[in-house]
């Protein structure tokens, strides 16, 4: 299975992805999966996540859905 198939699972099972969720499935480098996503026509949705570090700093990362 591909990862493109992956990560479409996932977000219809869970509705959202992170790149951390992506990563427990080994799935290094999300973006660039959604990249080829986008470029295919599957139209999918990002919306950032504004939020703290286990150190307690400021982060930001994305969320995905379809």
């Amino acid at each position: 299975m591909d990862q493109r198939t992956l990560v479409m699972r996932y977000i219809a099972e869970h509705g959202s992805i992170t790149s951390q969720e992506a990563f427990d499935m080994g799935i290094t480098r999300l973006a660039d999966v959604i990249h080829k996503m986008k470029k295919k026509g599957i139209p999918v949705k990002v919306t950032m996540i504004h939020g703290k570090n286990r150190f307690g700093r400021p982060i930001t990362y994305a969320r995905y859905y379809l």
